[in-house]
């Protein structure tokens, strides 16, 4: 029996296969009802294309499923490197339609907000409502970033800066929100730079124990959450800048 293509399927019968590549790592993750069956992780800055689908294959055996019981792939959109994010979209379109799977895209920079809010849940209390800057790499020198609530939603638009404009350029998103810069969460790339940075200015900060990159799992578990409330965003990528290309092979 074929699985129905409809995005409003109930949290308890959503098997994510979450894939996220935007970053020096290629991670692969499979949930089912908000619980992680398994996970594989592979360090690398490059060579994503040549291990995502082996690897997806592994977490598919340790979780003891296969293609068949996925209902949706997730995916992280960046931002980040311009090829992972592209190897990561086409895999998971081309896993959505030989299995009959609904695609959900995820912000990278939104799912690490997810990770921090979920490291540290008292961050949403009434009593505490201190924002969450969240860091990706370019690899040009410079560092994508966003600020989040403490429900992980966003505040402001994803923005580049190097590390010593971080604090002049938050400045405006934190005063629109009403929420304290007191005890500003700080999560990714660069985070104890960023810290520093902005402790000279004046603002403190946390780090919530947190990965320094996106991962699958996280991912996974910002997907259920777009699926239980049936507000799945597409398969989109975030490319904020063209991509590096090598030099001009010469002709002849």
């Amino acid at each position: 029996m074929k699985k129905s293509l409809s995005a409003d399927l109930p949290s308890t019968s959503a098997t994510i296969l979450a894939l996220e590549a935007s970053a020096s790592q290629l991670s692969i993750a499979l949930m089912r009802d908000g619980h992680l069956l398994a996970t594989r992780q592979h360090l690398a800055a490059h060579g994503h294309a040549v291990g995502i689908v082996p690897l997806t294959i592994e977490t598919l055996h340790e979780a003891g499923e296969t293609f068949d019981a996925i209902t949706h792939v997730a995916a992280g959109c960046g931002p980040g490197s311009f090829t992972g994010i592209r190897v990561t979209l086409a895999a998971a379109k081309g896993f959505c339609m030989a299995h009959q799977a609904v695609g959900v895209g995820i912000s990278g920079l939104q799912a690490l907000a997810g990770a921090a809010s979920d490291a540290e849940p008292h961050a949403t209390s009434a009593c505490l409502t201190s924002a969450c800057l969240t860091l990706a790499d370019t690899r040009r020198g410079t560092l994508y970033a966003q600020i989040f609530d403490g429900d992980a939603q966003p505040l402001g638009d994803i923005f580049e800066s190097s590390v010593a404009n971080v604090p002049r350029l938050i400045d405006g998103d934190l005063s629109a929100s009403g929420l304290t810069i007191s005890g500003l969460r700080i999560v990714g790339a660069e985070r104890a730079a960023v810290a520093d940075a902005l402790n000279t200015a004046g603002v403190s900060t946390t780090l919530p124990p947190v990965e320094d990159m996106p991962t699958a799992s996280m991912i996974a578990q910002l997907a259920a959450a777009q699926i239980k409330r049936s507000e799945i965003t597409p398969l989109e990528p975030l490319y904020l800048a063209d991509p590096r290309l090598g030099p001009q092979k010469k002709s002849g």
